[in-house]
């Protein structure tokens, strides 16, 4: 696959400098119209648009973390994400006239895939590394194997690593515990110690990654509705 066959950014991005208005456009939701507005309007005069890097298996969870962040409803479990080749797809956001793209990788550690061109096509359009990885996966290597050699030809990129699907370690008559109970270190006690210990010992077995230390972000997504 030829850079050219879906669309080009340039190799260098100043992801920094527009990191704090994109965490206002997604994450916060009580912005001012005009100033929402105001954001959108400058961020769409940019050249590029910065390019947010899902990385993970099948079924991770990449999709909902999308829905999340955009709230919305296009991006569906499943659907939202629009083909670039059999085995890449996007997804801009808003889509009228979008301010960050999504690039979503087929699931990493599917039979007869072989993601080493996707992989490396994947790299030069990208901005910022979203590792997807389900807590209770006993196999995360080959995640965190392409996190690291990414990160080793680019130190700058932030890196944040997502652990999901908590409630597949929770005891069966559990909840979800609230408040979030990851705000803290120690974690509390009231969290369940298989869940604890899968946490910390995926975030153990990471080893280290070239340049800042990956923010890990413990979430579940599931609903009361989802049983």
């Amino acid at each position: 696959m030829s850079q050219d066959s879906f669309f080009t950014w340039p190799k260098h991005f100043a992801w920094s400098e527009h990191f704090d208005t994109l965490q206002r456009i997604l994450l916060t939701p009580q912005l001012e119209t005009a100033q929402l507005q105001q954001a959108l309007t400058s961020a769409r005069c940019e050249e590029t648009l910065p390019v947010v890097w899902l990385l993970g298996k099948t079924q991770a969870g990449k999709s909902s973390i999308v829905r999340a962040l955009t709230g919305s409803e296009q991006a569906l479990i499943g659907n939202g994400f629009q083909p670039c080749t059999r085995t890449l797809a996007y997804f801009d956001f808003p889509a009228i006239a979008p301010v960050v793209r999504f690039l979503d990788t087929r699931g990493l550690s599917e039979v007869a895939y072989d993601p080493t061109e996707d992989l490396r096509w994947c790299e030069s359009q990208a901005h910022l590394l979203l590792g997807v990885i389900r807590a209770s996966d006993p196999n995360p290597q080959p995640i965190f194997a392409a996190l690291r050699e990414v990160r080793q030809r680019h130190p700058d990129w932030p890196l944040v690593i997502a652990q999901t699907t908590l409630h597949d370690l929770y005891p069966d008559d559990m909840e979800h515990l609230q408040p979030y109970p990851f705000t803290q270190e120690p974690w509390p006690n009231t969290l369940p110690a298989d869940l604890g210990r899968a946490l910390l010992q995926q975030r153990q077995t990471a080893g280290t990654f070239a340049g800042a230390a990956p923010h890990w972000v413990p979430v579940d997504f599931t609903l009361p509705e989802d049983g």
